[in-house]
């Protein structure tokens, strides 16, 4: 702050005190830096008529400073005429007038939103109705406090088939306010229950989106990323909004079993008589098989080929 005198009269004791100083945190008391001289004996500043003076005053913003977007600034400045007579002034952008000096204190807004799955407790093969936990990790990157609108889930198998998270309690929230300060990382997981159709289609692919507003009702929204910002793991070119997945290996098993029905022979058996087998054949894997045909040999016990039907 520069204190001009632009009288034709020597300033005596000149002095700076901040008096609309509109912030949260303490404010500041302003120094002589340049300018001026003592020349009446006392310990403040003189400034003689065309003279000036640099006063200084340092401030460190607080986060609420940053939240409301700026900060308001004015100082008066004090001093005698050589008749004792009090001279003040209020600072201002020029020297004619006394308006507050208003600081813009720009926000930058950012969120991170990272997920990972967690497959430690699935069955061995894996089994409809076992689930896969998803871990939602939000974090304030940005300079202004956050306040969170929604968290939506959106898994699908491998097919793009929809499925269903069950939503954690999230966590983080150190000051319980429900804000997501600066540097504050939240938490929460979503837990989804496994069907044939997921693991018939090898995996389950999941994303989340973030949605939120800044201090003065700007909306801003984050996409999950599951596999690091340097992958692209969809290819869509952004290399921060890709699925997390989760592969369910398949287990695929067959068994086959056959019995004999001899209730149709004739006792004793006849030449023409029927002999019924039945054969039976069951999944023992963990996914769907499409039949491709079943092939059917007979022989007596003599290695004869017999006809079957």
């Amino acid at each position: 702050c520069v204190v001009m005198n632009i009288g034709v009269v020597m300033l005596f004791d000149v002095t700076l005190t901040k008096t609309n100083f509109t912030r949260t945190g303490t404010a500041p008391v302003p120094a002589h830096v340049s300018g001026g001289a003592d020349l009446g004996g006392g310990p403040e500043i003189d400034i003689p008529a065309g003279g000036a003076a640099v006063f200084e005053a340092s401030y460190a913003l607080t986060q609420e400073d940053l939240d409301a977007g700026s900060v308001s600034n004015q100082a008066t400045g004090s001093a005698s005429d050589p008749q004792g007579n009090p001279v003040e002034d209020l600072s201002g952008g020029t020297p004619d007038d006394d308006e507050v000096t208003e600081t813009t204190l720009p926000s930058e807004p950012g969120a991170l939103v990272t997920k990972t799955a967690d497959t430690s407790g699935l069955s061995t093969p894996v089994a409809v109705g076992d689930e896969v936990v998803f871990t939602i990790t939000i974090e304030n990157t940005g300079n202004v406090t956050l306040a969170p609108t929604g968290i939506v889930d959106t898994p699908t198998d491998f097919d793009g088939g929809a499925m269903t998270a069950v939503m954690g309690v999230i966590a983080g929230d150190l000051d319980g306010d429900g804000l997501l300060d600066v540097d504050e990382t939240w938490s929460v997981t979503a837990t989804v229950e496994l069907t044939q159709e997921a693991i018939d289609a090898g995996g389950v692919s999941n994303t989340a989106t973030v949605s939120g507003e800044t201090p003065d009702g700007t909306p801003i929204t984050a996409v999950s990323d599951g596999d690091g910002p340097g992958t692209d793991g969809d290819g869509d070119g952004d290399f921060g909004n890709d699925p997390t997945e989760a592969a369910l290996p398949a287990t695929p098993a067959l068994e086959v079993a056959k019995t004999a029905d001899v209730t149709g022979l004739s006792s004793p058996p006849q030449v023409g008589d029927v002999l019924s087998f039945t054969i039976t054949a069951t999944n023992t894997g963990n996914v769907t098989l499409t039949p491709t045909g079943i092939t059917e040999s007979a022989t007596d016990l003599d290695g004869g080929a017999l006809a079957v039907s």
